[in-house]
């Protein structure tokens, strides 16, 4: 069995994937609880004139850190990674078969061994392929055709037998 799709990223499914990697660690789930926290924090004291006004503005800013201030700085650098970051905008050419991953683009050719990948990830836009912690291939759910993402799920599951998890999400 063989899939070969195409690959060109647009910078909503960079911004996907940033948002996926960010919120999905230990960390971002840390970020958005001191967010919210901080949101309560700044619900019970906004009336009360005794608390001062500087704290206030602080308890608002980190309530505002990592549920608005930090997408929107993170969408900024999809679009600014896409439209500047010439490996991103050339195509990139993966081959999946049931010995190996081959992946291209332009000259450049590397293989991965489906032993490899150590996550397999998804949202409701991409498909995360991890071969390292902070190192994924992202495929769009967009570049598969009839039967396709199907048919990777299921060499995944085969193949990928060294992945510590494996979360594809839904197929259609």
């Amino acid at each position: 069995m063989e899939i070969k799709l195409s690959v060109n990223l647009t910078a909503k499914e960079m911004f996907n994937f940033m948002m996926k990697h960010t919120y999905s660690s230990m960390s971002g789930y840390i970020g958005l609880v001191l967010s919210a926290c901080a949101l309560v924090g700044f619900v019970m004291t906004v009336t009360n004139p005794a608390v001062n006004t500087a704290y206030k503005i602080v308890l608002l800013l980190t309530a505002l850190l990592f549920t608005v201030i930090q997408p929107l700085t993170l969408y900024s650098k999809s679009k600014k990674q896409v439209k500047q970051n010439e490996n991103i905008n050339k195509p990139m050419e993966y081959k999946f078969t049931d010995a190996m991953i081959q992946i291209s683009q332009g000259e450049d050719h590397v293989e991965y061994e489906w032993n490899q990948l150590i996550k397999v990830t998804s949202s409701k836009l991409c498909i995360f392929l991890y071969v390292s912690k902070y190192r994924a291939f992202i495929i769009p759910r967009r570049v598969f055709g009839d039967g396709e993402m199907e048919k990777l799920r299921d060499m995944i599951k085969k193949n990928a037998t060294g992945a510590k998890s494996i979360i594809f999400g839904r197929i259609n």
